[in-house]
């Protein structure tokens, strides 16, 4: 990624843990680099000079729970996509959510 790509908006957003995350599509959607203001729980400092966000974390497509935005190819087993049941909640806040459900992978 550029350094222009990375100061870039980004118009992907995915749903981890109940938060939201601007993000981007890695390795054709198997994975998303998630990025963060602030530290949190596996975020590191972002290596990139001048990048948007000082924080980034890689997570595995299948432990994200929905994509919203532009390039949304991809997500894990219980992500939701539009026109799916639950399609409604992309972009709200984590509390104008219903409450979350756990999925049993297999």
């Amino acid at each position: 990624m550029t350094l222009e790509q990375a100061t870039a908006v980004t118009t992907l957003r995915v749903l981890l843990d109940g938060d939201w995350y601007p993000a981007e599509e890695v390795a054709r959607g198997a994975a998303y680099e998630l990025f963060a203001h602030a530290s949190g729980a596996g975020f590191l400092p972002n290596p990139r000079p001048g990048a948007r966000y000082p924080y980034r974390r890689f997570v595995h497509a299948t432990d994200v729970l929905a994509v919203s935005g532009s390039g949304q190819r991809h997500a894990g087993r219980s992500a939701v996509r539009a026109g799916e049941p639950g399609a409604g909640l992309a972009g709200r806040a984590p509390d104008e959510q219903a409450p979350r459900r756990r999925v049993a992978h297999r």
